[in-house]
């Protein structure tokens, strides 16, 4: 009963510095104010507990949003993985494919210069073997005549 009276007390306390008027223990209007003090305490209880309970289900939704957001990364990591892989493989094949074909060319240009060049090696021995037997028949009649 001590802490309705100091309620009561506070309530004309209250009421006198608000207004200048004087209230008496038994009014019933301090009933109405007590009545109300207490319906205000319960509704910021329940609207504190309502505001926890929001706030944990949003902190719940919050994690799955953020575990949402790492597994989504991970996915996007194994993609990007998975496409530099492929593209690694890619430039790989690419890559022998050009050797292959660069190699083929070079071999053609070679065998094309050792087939010009056996070419001209062969008329160019050919000349040189006539002008030796141009000469030695030369240096044959010379040596004839004289």
């Amino acid at each position: 009963m001590t802490v309705q009276n100091d309620e009561i007390q506070k309530i004309m306390v209250s009421v006198f510095e608000l207004t200048g008027c004087k209230m008496t223990a038994d009014d019933p209007i301090i009933a109405m104010m007590l009545i109300q003090r207490r319906e205000m305490v319960e509704l910021v209880a329940q609207h504190q507990t309502q505001q926890q309970f929001f706030l944990d289900e949003l902190t719940k939704k919050a994690n799955a949003i953020v575990g949402s957001a790492d597994a989504f990364s991970q996915q996007k990591n194994l993609v990007i993985q998975e496409i530099l892989h492929t593209n690694t493989q890619m430039l790989a094949e690419n890559e022998n494919k050009l050797f292959a074909q660069v190699s083929k060319r070079i071999q053609d240009q070679f065998s094309e210069m050792s087939v010009d060049l056996f070419q001209s090696l062969e008329t160019r021995t050919f000349r040189l073997m006539m002008i030796l037997l141009v000469v030695q028949v030369g240096v044959l009649i010379a040596s004839l005549i004289l």
